[in-house]
């Protein structure tokens, strides 16, 4: 499983990877280079000086740049993390974390959704491989990709079903919070329709 999602997410994403993401288009269209990357830049700023609320006049009131519009990453906790710690100067640089983010969610997804199929569904190895690949790599996704939040929340559907099983065969507390790193992490994605879709979803799929 893991070795199908590596060499997956290897070819799908390497045109964009071979680059480091400063030739990834799909980053820099739409929203995000004026409103995603632009916000990681400022959010990284205001995490450096322990600033998480203010005012601002620039963009629709402050709520991109101050953390309050429901639809953008800012609060996503691995953005949070990792931007400080790579100190990006340029927009570019920040599009490289956008396409390592996309590839390392993409990989848990596929191996998430292939470990689902064999281990709880049954499925041989090589069924598990394209079901995981055509749902996590799939023409709608690659659609959405300039999209981050929507895409997140996407790829963790079968990691908040996997995990949420997992529990269910190991009730204790380390599988607990093991299922609930997904589902959280979901509902900080920074599109939250999308996130309660997830969390709704899976939670049918493991209550039924």
């Amino acid at each position: 499983a893991l070795l199908t999602a590596l060499v997956a997410c290897t070819i799908y994403f390497y045109p964009a990877l071979s680059q480091a993401g400063w030739e990834t288009g799909y980053v820099l269209k739409n929203e995000g280079l004026h409103t995603f990357i632009a916000g990681f830049l400022i959010a990284k700023f205001f995490f450096l000086q322990g600033s998480f609320a203010g005012v601002d006049f620039f963009t629709h009131g402050g709520a991109s740049e101050f953390f309050l519009r429901p639809n953008y990453p800012v609060y996503y906790p691995p953005l949070l993390v990792l931007t400080p710690l790579l100190n990006p100067k340029v927009p570019q640089t920040l599009s490289g974390l956008f396409v390592g983010l996309q590839f390392i969610h993409a990989m848990a997804s596929i191996y998430c959704c292939h470990r689902l199929c064999t281990r709880f569904l049954k499925f041989d190895s090589w069924l598990a491989s394209f079901v995981a690949v055509t749902f996590a790599l799939s023409p709608i996704i690659a659609r959405g990709l300039w999209f981050l939040p929507l895409v997140i929340c996407a790829w963790l559907l079968p990691v908040c079903i996997y995990a949420g099983l997992v529990y269910a065969d190991k009730p204790r507390w380390p599988t607990l919070l093991l299922a609930s790193v997904p589902a959280f992490l979901a509902y900080t994605a920074g599109y939250l329709p999308a996130g309660f879709a997830t969390i709704a979803i899976s939670s049918t799929a493991l209550l039924g």
